[in-house]
């Protein structure tokens, strides 16, 4: 029970960085960064329009990125808002995956500790890499 309950505390404090860092980002870190969101943008508007990928239009990703594009433009924020709303989401789910794998493998508490928060400090090493492309 003991080791459980340290995997959750690392589990929580990875979240709570995750969301403190990628508030700071889309706060104050990514002012006037590039980002590949518009072209999500104008890829969801062709589709929602009733285009299909590879044969009314090129689509320069893969067929398995098409719900991580259209998925923030049936959200209601605006488009950039949801899909960085979804790259967070994606981010906890990273934190949750990687707190099983590492569980699984046998990973000693610190190195379960260390990985964890890595995760949680990522949108801020990272930059505007973190939410505003799918990819990552």
């Amino acid at each position: 029970m003991r080791r459980d309950r340290g995997t959750w505390t690392a589990v929580a404090a990875a979240a709570v960085l995750l969301g403190i860092s990628f508030y700071a980002l889309m706060r104050w870190l990514e002012r006037g960064q590039l980002s590949d969101v518009p072209v999500y943008v104008h890829y969801a508007g062709l589709v929602r329009g009733g285009a299909v990928p590879y044969r009314d239009f090129r689509f320069e990703y893969p067929p398995a990125a098409l719900p991580a594009l259209l998925l923030p433009a049936y959200m209601s924020w605006s488009y950039a808002t949801s899909f960085a709303v979804l790259m967070g989401t994606c981010g906890a789910g990273c934190i949750a995956a990687a707190a099983s794998a590492l569980r699984a493998v046998g990973a000693s508490a610190a190195r379960r500790r260390a990985g964890l928060l890595a995760i949680g400090v990522s949108p801020v090493v990272l930059g505007s890499l973190f939410d505003t492309r799918f990819d990552l």
